[in-house]
């Protein structure tokens, strides 16, 4: 089913499409460059062309204090599918890039797009996998705009190892839900990176540089 390039009603939902997570979230971070961020830090610059779930308003990419996200996964594997699927090759290198987890300090409250009421809310479960991603962001600003109140953020699945992934939303670190430290914190570069990295790279066919 195809998916309008823009929601043509309010974007809707009932308590059982939303999700309440608290398991261990990963994500490989830029920690050198124009761009770089806390492990903890939402990124206030968009909307980056490339990503899926967007928030932030249209046009040319721009700081907007007001709208934040942060792309995460529930496993290591999944993390590194998604950052390095451009190429299938693992940089441990450039930009200084972090591997990262830790345990929500209290519960997301995620809107679950894993389920079929999905197909009520935006359409099709499309809205996961396609690669358009002008009609992906305009959904994601539109439901962010109209529930950025209620819910953290999205659970959805991934398009490139159809694991599953968290994405954040302002709400997020707005009531604090990140711990005082993380889990894990390892530079991509580092020796005790070598088990992800390798393990990672076994698992998904991807090289490593």
């Amino acid at each position: 089913m195809k998916i309008p390039p823009v929601p043509t009603r309010p974007l809707s939902y009932t308590a059982a499409d939303v999700t309440s997570y608290d398991g261990e979230l990963w994500r490989i971070l830029k920690t050198a460059g124009p761009h770089a961020l806390r492990w903890d830090e939402l990124r206030h610059w968009g909307p980056h062309e490339g990503m899926r779930f967007e928030p932030h308003p249209a046009g040319a990419p721009q700081i907007h204090r007001e709208a934040g996200v942060l792309y995460a996964a529930s496993d290591f594997y999944t993390a590194f599918a998604e950052v390095f699927s451009d190429g299938h090759t693992i940089d441990r290198d450039a930009q200084s890039p972090a591997l990262v987890s830790w345990i929500p300090s209290r519960p997301l409250r995620l809107l679950d797009l894993t389920t079929r009421s999905i197909t009520r809310i935006f359409g099709a479960a499309a809205i996961q996998m396609i690669d358009d991603r002008p009609v992906t962001q305009a959904w994601a600003r539109a439901l962010y705009q109209q529930h950025d109140d209620d819910i953290d953020g999205l659970y959805s699945r991934s398009s490139v190892d159809n694991g599953y992934v968290v994405t954040l939303f302002s709400r997020a670190s707005r009531i604090p839900s990140f711990p005082a430290a993380p889990e894990e914190h390892q530079l991509l570069n580092s020796a005790a990176a070598d088990i992800y990295v390798d393990e990672a790279a076994e698992r998904l066919g991807y090289a490593v540089a």
